[in-house]
Protein backbone atom coordinates (compact mmCIF):
# COMPACT_ATOMS: atom_id res chain seq x y z
CA UNK A 1 0.00 0.00 0.00
CA UNK A 2 2.63 2.34 1.02
CA UNK A 3 4.51 1.56 -2.42
CA UNK A 4 1.39 2.12 -4.25
CA UNK A 5 0.81 5.65 -2.54
CA UNK A 6 4.75 6.42 -3.15
CA UNK A 7 4.39 5.55 -7.34
CA UNK A 8 0.95 7.59 -7.44
CA UNK A 9 2.85 10.37 -5.68
CA UNK A 10 5.33 10.42 -8.05
CA UNK A 11 3.65 10.05 -11.10
CA UNK A 12 1.85 13.41 -10.09
CA UNK A 13 4.87 15.31 -9.91
CA UNK A 14 5.69 13.94 -12.91
CA UNK A 15 2.68 15.05 -14.59
CA UNK A 16 3.36 18.88 -13.23
CA UNK A 17 6.91 18.56 -14.42
CA UNK A 18 8.63 18.14 -11.27
CA UNK A 19 11.32 14.95 -10.11
CA UNK A 20 11.22 13.83 -6.42
CA UNK A 21 14.48 15.23 -6.10
CA UNK A 22 13.27 18.89 -6.36
CA UNK A 23 10.32 18.08 -4.43
CA UNK A 24 13.17 16.68 -1.66
CA UNK A 25 15.13 20.09 -2.29
CA UNK A 26 12.39 22.49 -2.19
CA UNK A 27 11.26 20.89 1.44
CA UNK A 28 15.11 20.92 2.66
CA UNK A 29 14.75 24.80 2.04
CA UNK A 30 11.68 25.48 3.47
CA UNK A 31 12.68 22.80 6.77
CA UNK A 32 15.76 24.70 7.15
CA UNK A 33 14.58 28.48 6.84
CA UNK A 34 11.86 26.79 9.82
CA UNK A 35 14.48 25.65 11.88
CA UNK A 36 16.68 28.76 11.78
CA UNK A 37 13.36 30.90 12.54
CA UNK A 38 12.58 28.56 15.40
CA UNK A 39 16.30 28.90 17.11
CA UNK A 40 16.65 32.99 16.46
CA UNK A 41 13.25 32.80 18.35
CA UNK A 42 14.17 30.18 20.94
CA UNK A 43 17.32 32.66 21.76
CA UNK A 44 15.56 36.37 22.09
CA UNK A 45 12.93 34.74 24.42
CA UNK A 46 12.00 36.27 27.68
CA UNK A 47 10.43 33.42 29.73
CA UNK A 48 9.04 34.96 32.73
CA UNK A 49 8.39 32.63 36.18
CA UNK A 50 5.25 33.71 36.06
CA UNK A 51 4.96 32.09 32.65
CA UNK A 52 6.11 28.66 33.56
CA UNK A 53 4.09 28.63 37.04
CA UNK A 54 1.00 28.76 34.84
CA UNK A 55 2.03 26.20 32.88
CA UNK A 56 2.68 23.75 35.74
CA UNK A 57 -0.89 24.66 37.27
CA UNK A 58 -2.20 23.61 33.89
CA UNK A 59 -0.27 20.25 33.32
CA UNK A 60 1.58 19.06 36.70
CA UNK A 61 -0.71 20.68 39.85
CA UNK A 62 -2.74 18.43 39.66
CA UNK A 63 -3.56 14.65 39.00
CA UNK A 64 -4.59 14.85 35.40
CA UNK A 65 -6.30 11.94 33.40
CA UNK A 66 -6.76 12.00 29.33
CA UNK A 67 -10.62 10.99 28.24
CA UNK A 68 -11.77 9.63 25.25
CA UNK A 69 -15.32 11.17 25.02
CA UNK A 70 -18.72 10.45 23.42
CA UNK A 71 -21.04 12.83 23.20
CA UNK A 72 -24.86 12.03 21.86
CA UNK A 73 -26.76 15.56 21.23
CA UNK A 74 -30.27 14.76 21.46
CA UNK A 75 -30.64 17.50 18.70
CA UNK A 76 -34.33 17.48 17.15
CA UNK A 77 -35.02 14.25 19.04
CA UNK A 78 -38.93 13.94 19.01
CA UNK A 79 -40.24 12.38 22.05
CA UNK A 80 -41.18 9.12 20.44
CA UNK A 81 -37.42 8.64 19.41
CA UNK A 82 -35.84 8.61 23.10
CA UNK A 83 -36.32 5.62 24.30
CA UNK A 84 -34.62 4.34 21.16
CA UNK A 85 -32.10 6.75 20.78
CA UNK A 86 -31.64 5.90 24.70
CA UNK A 87 -30.77 1.89 23.97
CA UNK A 88 -28.54 2.66 21.05
CA UNK A 89 -26.26 4.89 23.67
CA UNK A 90 -26.62 1.90 26.38
CA UNK A 91 -25.18 -0.55 23.71
CA UNK A 92 -22.68 1.54 22.61
CA UNK A 93 -21.31 1.36 26.37
CA UNK A 94 -21.91 -2.08 26.64
CA UNK A 95 -19.64 -3.23 23.70
CA UNK A 96 -17.05 -0.41 24.21
CA UNK A 97 -16.60 -2.29 28.06
CA UNK A 98 -16.31 -5.23 26.45
CA UNK A 99 -13.34 -3.93 24.14
CA UNK A 100 -14.72 -3.26 20.94
CA UNK A 101 -13.02 -0.04 19.20
CA UNK A 102 -15.32 2.94 18.72
CA UNK A 103 -15.28 2.78 14.87
CA UNK A 104 -16.50 -1.13 14.72
CA UNK A 105 -20.24 0.18 17.48
CA UNK A 106 -20.94 3.85 16.34
CA UNK A 107 -23.64 2.56 13.42
CA UNK A 108 -26.34 4.26 14.01
CA UNK A 109 -29.21 2.43 14.03
CA UNK A 110 -32.29 2.22 11.17
CA UNK A 111 -34.77 5.06 12.64
CA UNK A 112 -32.29 7.43 13.83
CA UNK A 113 -32.27 10.64 11.78
CA UNK A 114 -28.49 11.51 10.41
CA UNK A 115 -28.59 14.85 12.61
CA UNK A 116 -28.07 12.46 16.07
CA UNK A 117 -24.30 11.57 14.84
CA UNK A 118 -22.22 10.71 17.67
CA UNK A 119 -19.25 13.29 18.39
CA UNK A 120 -16.43 12.03 19.50
CA UNK A 121 -13.11 13.68 21.56
CA UNK A 122 -10.08 12.88 23.64
CA UNK A 123 -8.38 15.52 25.81
CA UNK A 124 -6.25 15.94 29.19
CA UNK A 125 -9.05 16.41 32.60
CA UNK A 126 -8.23 18.01 35.91
CA UNK A 127 -10.77 17.78 38.54
CA UNK A 128 -10.61 21.74 38.57
CA UNK A 129 -11.88 21.28 34.67
CA UNK A 130 -14.93 20.22 35.69
CA UNK A 131 -15.98 23.13 38.48
CA UNK A 132 -19.97 23.66 38.22
CA UNK A 133 -20.46 20.12 36.40
CA UNK A 134 -20.19 17.47 39.23
CA UNK A 135 -22.16 14.85 36.79
CA UNK A 136 -18.49 14.39 35.73
CA UNK A 137 -16.74 13.86 38.58
CA UNK A 138 -16.85 10.48 38.76
CA UNK A 139 -14.04 10.46 36.05
CA UNK A 140 -11.96 10.35 39.00
CA UNK A 141 -12.91 7.51 40.67
CA UNK A 142 -12.95 4.98 38.04
CA UNK A 143 -10.15 2.97 37.05
CA UNK A 144 -7.63 3.67 33.70
CA UNK A 145 -9.13 1.63 31.12
CA UNK A 146 -13.01 1.65 32.48
CA UNK A 147 -15.89 2.70 30.67
CA UNK A 148 -18.20 5.52 32.32
CA UNK A 149 -21.64 6.01 31.21
CA UNK A 150 -24.36 6.43 29.83
CA UNK A 151 -24.34 9.75 31.72
CA UNK A 152 -27.80 12.33 30.41
CA UNK A 153 -26.93 15.74 30.70
CA UNK A 154 -30.29 17.57 30.90
CA UNK A 155 -30.75 19.81 27.49
CA UNK A 156 -27.90 18.00 25.51
CA UNK A 157 -27.79 14.53 25.60
CA UNK A 158 -25.81 11.22 26.66
CA UNK A 159 -22.17 10.74 26.91
CA UNK A 160 -20.14 7.93 27.55
CA UNK A 161 -16.80 8.57 28.84
CA UNK A 162 -13.27 6.29 28.89
CA UNK A 163 -10.22 6.81 30.59
CA UNK A 164 -7.07 5.86 28.64
CA UNK A 165 -3.77 7.33 30.29
CA UNK A 166 -3.43 9.11 34.13
CA UNK A 167 -0.51 11.28 35.52
CA UNK A 168 0.09 12.19 38.65
CA UNK A 169 1.02 15.82 40.01
CA UNK A 170 4.81 16.69 40.16
CA UNK A 171 6.59 18.97 42.46
CA UNK A 172 7.01 22.87 40.79
CA UNK A 173 10.97 22.12 41.16
CA UNK A 174 11.05 18.75 40.13
CA UNK A 175 9.21 20.10 36.47
CA UNK A 176 10.74 23.51 35.99
CA UNK A 177 13.39 23.20 33.91
CA UNK A 178 11.78 21.20 31.49
CA UNK A 179 8.46 23.65 31.54
CA UNK A 180 10.97 26.33 31.21
CA UNK A 181 12.25 24.44 27.43
CA UNK A 182 9.11 23.59 26.26
CA UNK A 183 8.15 27.56 26.64
CA UNK A 184 11.07 28.16 25.09
CA UNK A 185 11.25 26.16 22.06
CA UNK A 186 7.18 25.95 21.47
CA UNK A 187 6.17 27.70 17.79
CA UNK A 188 7.42 31.35 17.01
CA UNK A 189 4.02 33.38 16.78
CA UNK A 190 3.56 35.78 13.94
CA UNK A 191 4.99 38.79 15.75
CA UNK A 192 8.10 37.03 16.84
CA UNK A 193 8.85 36.01 13.23
CA UNK A 194 8.41 39.48 12.32
CA UNK A 195 10.38 41.01 14.70
CA UNK A 196 13.21 38.40 14.31
CA UNK A 197 12.70 39.67 10.16
CA UNK A 198 12.75 43.46 11.55
CA UNK A 199 16.47 42.67 13.12
CA UNK A 200 17.96 41.08 10.40
CA UNK A 201 16.96 44.05 8.04
CA UNK A 202 18.70 46.25 11.05
CA UNK A 203 21.68 44.62 10.85
CA UNK A 204 22.34 44.50 7.18
CA UNK A 205 22.80 47.57 5.50
CA UNK A 206 21.15 48.02 2.37
CA UNK A 207 22.70 50.53 -0.36
CA UNK A 208 20.89 51.43 -3.09
CA UNK A 209 22.62 53.25 -5.80
CA UNK A 210 20.65 55.55 -8.33
CA UNK A 211 22.98 54.53 -11.27
CA UNK A 212 22.37 50.62 -10.71
CA UNK A 213 19.64 50.57 -12.61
Amino acid sequence: MLFRSRRQAIKELNRRGLRELDLRRELTREIGQALLIQKVVSARREILEDEILELWRQTWKEPRRRVEHVAFPFGDLREEELDRHGEWVARIGERWRKGNALEEILERPPGLRPSFEPRIGDSWLRESDLAGRPLFYRLFEIRRGEVLGPVMEENFGWHLFRVVEEKAPRPYSEVRDQLESELRNSPPTDAEVLAVEESLRLRIPVDVREDAF
